[in-house]
């Protein structure tokens, strides 16, 4: 309910704050920090995102979710937040219409931020190949700036996404990397394709 969800929306903010400065004693500069979630850890992650108030986050990911109430607490800091929206057009558990109320919502809230929203044909409450490519050429701008460098890498964490792919989609996935699957006969063998090819790239599973 409407209280139970303020109550994880507070908690989830304040444990953000407390673990960011833990990354940047690691050495990750604050624009080199996404945050992101699906279904409910997408709202969650959109929030504690615009409402963060120390320093500009690299960007925000906010996956098959929603926004929830349309007031929302911008930080000056995160007015300028890059945000991808991905959402599947075939999604029986949150509707699409609610990706596009994200992009509404957050333009309204916070203007100068970056909004992107990618709806996928056929995706349901999940992921597919066309949404990993979006959320890693995302990733890979906001690692080099521009998006100019080589960057091979799948998103981490990766395994799940994986996972959940179907047989045609992990074998788009490892066509698009250059990965042979011509000895691939069952999905579970493009599967173990895929992992060792992330594994391989020094991936995050």
């Amino acid at each position: 309910d409407e209280v139970e969800l303020t109550r994880w929306l507070s908690f989830s903010s304040a444990h953000f704050a407390t673990s960011r400065p833990v990354q940047v004693a690691r050495g990750v500069p604050a624009e080199r920090i996404v945050v992101g979630g699906f279904s409910q850890g997408g709202l969650i992650a959109t929030r504690a995102a615009l409402s963060f108030p120390d320093a500009p986050l690299g960007g925000c990911l906010a996956l098959s979710t929603f926004f929830g109430d349309e007031r929302a607490t911008v930080a000056s800091a995160n007015e300028r937040l890059r945000l991808l929206v991905a959402h599947g057009l075939a999604d029986a558990v949150v509707p699409p219409d609610e990706a596009r109320r994200i992009e509404r919502c957050v333009r309204a809230v916070a203007p100068s931020a970056e909004v992107r929203l990618r709806l996928y044909d056929g995706m349901g409450h999940s992921t597919c190949a066309a949404e990993v490519e979006d959320i890693r050429t995302f990733l890979a701008k906001m690692v080099d700036g521009q998006g100019t460098k080589e960057t091979s890498l799948p998103p981490p964490p990766l395994a799940g996404a994986l996972r959940s792919m179907k047989a045609s989609e992990l074998k788009q996935y490892l066509q698009r990397r250059g990965v042979s699957v011509s000895d691939c006969f069952e999905r579970s063998d493009l599967l173990a394709r895929a992992l060792e090819s992330a594994n391989k790239d020094g991936a995050e599973l």
